[in-house]
């Protein structure tokens, strides 16, 4: 699924900064089985590219989720959302139970991205620009 991605590892490591680390596979089932419905392209991520620090520390995937309460947001509108990762700025991303779409949270709740995958790509492409 990420074999691109994994490409991408070993065109520009510098992209992937150290530490970055592929969740055992022990930790992907509890991680599912906590929370079945965080779709299958994020935990597939966690499991072959890995979580971390990406593109000089600009961006980080958690290797737990957070709930609101954990990354510190308030409000209605990312109830029962739970963050993965953040831009070391303020912007959380995350899922809504149910959906595979991938949404930002700074000082609004905004959908970014269609599904995790596209997400990442996006990321990573955005990330490698600016080094």
């Amino acid at each position: 699924m990420y074999e691109d991605v994994l490409a991408l590892r070993g065109e520009n490591p510098k992209l992937f900064d150290r530490g970055v680390a592929v969740l055992d596979p022990g930790a992907i089932g509890e991680l599912r089985a906590a929370h079945p419905w965080l779709p299958a392209a994020y935990t597939e991520f966690l499991a072959s590219v890995g979580w971390g620090s990406f593109g000089g520390s600009r961006f980080m995937l958690y290797d737990l989720p957070l709930t609101p309460e954990e990354a510190f947001i308030k409000g209605d509108a990312t109830a029962g959302m739970l963050f993965v990762g953040d831009d070391f700025a303020g912007c959380f991303i995350g899922f809504k139970p149910g959906s595979e779409a991938v949404f930002q949270y700074g000082s609004k709740l905004e959908q970014v991205a269609p599904d995790f995958g596209s997400f990442m790509r996006g990321k990573l492409a955005e990330l490698a620009k600016k080094r």
